[in-house]
């Protein structure tokens, strides 16, 4: 007996160190099969993040002027009234862009406007709107953010506001009286595709920031949501359902069509802002998505219309025009430099690679605001591997041209509601904004504490004259 005992002590600590040694090599195994669900999870984040991202047309703003520089990296100036705002870089660069933010930081910046540090973000940044962002697409976004995009170490240059606009604490002003406005209300009997709709519309794509009318404050004016707006010298039109100013007689596939490649035919063409939205964000969107967002749209009421005003898109000119001596400049103007592609009876060619002029809601608009910046500045959108280009003519030919050359193509493909003007083509060159407007914006805050400053001043010099009388009555 204790021969056989002394004979199995050895085997108990053998046993015992071959267990221990499958447990130690299994441990790495099931750490990194534990480790599988949770990468697997965070890249599938990343994706829906990085849809989000786009849906969002962040990097409208967030990107480097110039081609073939990196996303998000910031850099883009935006000129405004009173200054010029610089995007910031939004990589997750520690020195540069957002690489310190937490979760909780992020929120905070998307939803509420403010930076890591406590200061306001300009209203420039859309925050008013991402404040309906859900969680988990917050959560997916900073996923992508900080972890599927490239930090960059580019810090963008500065940009510079004209006081009173340049002291951020006064925007805690701004966003008591104007980012928390009531939203539109939702549609009767509201369903799936609607409420997707409507978030695409009025939360991810923040379309009101340009669709809707801006008061004096730049806060949206939602009595008229959607009802279109001016943006950087461009006229946003109305995208409700009415059916003169708004898409209410475009059918869901033509507004899908518009959305994904940039035009409708027989409908309009994306030009400006709404060619970088189509390059940049829309065409990207799945077709469940594009449709959602139509369908939404075809149910936001319009502002109404006495009388049977024909929409934009129906005008389509007249060809008497031609035998009229006074648009017989904007004729020659426009034999040489557009009917090559237009051609000469504006029927356009190549399908809608070069379109037709009649029956293009650019050419019947109620102003000529966005023909004046077409030909100023041409049309440059990519759609997939498609890419259409129009040279802009604002370094070839000076405003007394452009304006014969908008006065003849309106006339004699469009609508005709008399001569564009110098002044016109002037004031789309500076963005849109009059110079005494600009002026006043700049100068009225001054002038505004000179008042109340003299106001002080009188009431101060008032108390002091009774005081000094009622001593000396005394």
């Amino acid at each position: 007996m204790r021969k056989e005992c002394l004979g199995r002590r050895p085997s108990a600590p053998r046993s015992s160190l071959r267990h221990l040694g499958i447990l130690l090599l299994g441990l790495p195994i099931s750490c990194l099969a534990a480790d599988k669900p949770a990468e697997a999870g965070l890249q599938a984040s990343i994706v829906r993040g990085s849809y989000l991202a786009t849906a969002a047309d962040c990097a409208a703003c967030h990107r480097t002027p110039g081609a073939n520089t990196p996303s998000f990296a910031g850099g883009l100036g935006m000129e405004l009234p009173f200054g010029r705002i610089v995007a910031s870089n939004i990589t997750p660069s520690v020195s540069a862009g957002i690489g310190n933010y937490s979760e909780q930081d992020f929120v905070r910046a998307l939803t509420l406007g403010r930076r890591r540090n406590g200061s306001w973000l300009y209203p420039a940044m859309p925050y008013p709107a991402y404040a309906g962002l859900q969680p988990a697409d917050l959560h997916d976004l900073y996923n992508y953010f900080m972890h599927g995009v490239a930090p960059d170490d580019q810090t963008p240059a500065k940009g510079w506001m004209a006081f009173p606009y340049s002291v951020r604490r006064g925007l805690a002003l701004w966003n008591a009286l104007f980012a928390r406005q009531q939203e539109p209300p939702p549609t009767t009997g509201e369903s799936a595709t609607l409420r997707r709709g409507r978030y695409l519309v009025d939360v991810l794509g923040h379309c009101g920031s340009c669709h809707t009318p801006h008061n004096i404050a730049m806060a949206e004016e939602h009595s008229h949501y959607l009802q279109g707006g001016h943006v950087d010298g461009w006229m946003a039109p109305d995208i409700t359902s009415d059916p003169v100013r708004g898409l209410g007689d475009w059918s869901q596939d033509e507004i899908v069509s518009y959305l994904r490649d940039g035009h409708a035919t027989g409908k309009a063409m994306a030009a400006g802002g709404m060619a970088e939205a189509v390059e940049n964000s829309l065409h990207a969107l799945t077709h469940a998505d594009l449709g959602a967002i139509a369908t939404y749209l075809q149910h936001v009421p319009g502002r109404g219309h006495a009388g049977h005003e024909p929409p934009a898109w129906a005008y389509a000119g007249d060809p008497k025009a031609d035998r009229r001596p006074a648009l017989a400049e904007g004729r020659e103007i426009y034999a040489r430099a557009c009917a090559s592609c237009h051609r000469l009876a504006g029927e356009g060619a190549y399908g809608d690679w070069f379109p037709a002029l009649s029956h293009n809601s650019t050419v019947g608009a109620p102003a000529a605001t966005n023909l004046i910046q077409v030909i100023l500045h041409g049309i440059d959108r990519a759609s997939g591997p498609v890419r259409v280009h129009m040279p802009g003519f604002a370094g070839s030919l000076d405003n007394r041209r452009i304006a014969a050359l908008t006065t003849y193509v309106r006339a004699r493909f469009g609508r005709e509601t008399g001569p564009v003007t110098t002044d016109e083509v002037a004031t789309a060159r500076r963005g849109g904004l009059p110079v005494g407007l600009r002026a006043m914006l700049i100068t009225g805050p001054w002038l505004g504490l000179l008042v109340l400053l003299g106001l002080i001043w009188t009431t101060v010099r008032r108390w002091q004259r009774r005081h000094a009388a009622n001593r000396s009555s005394s």
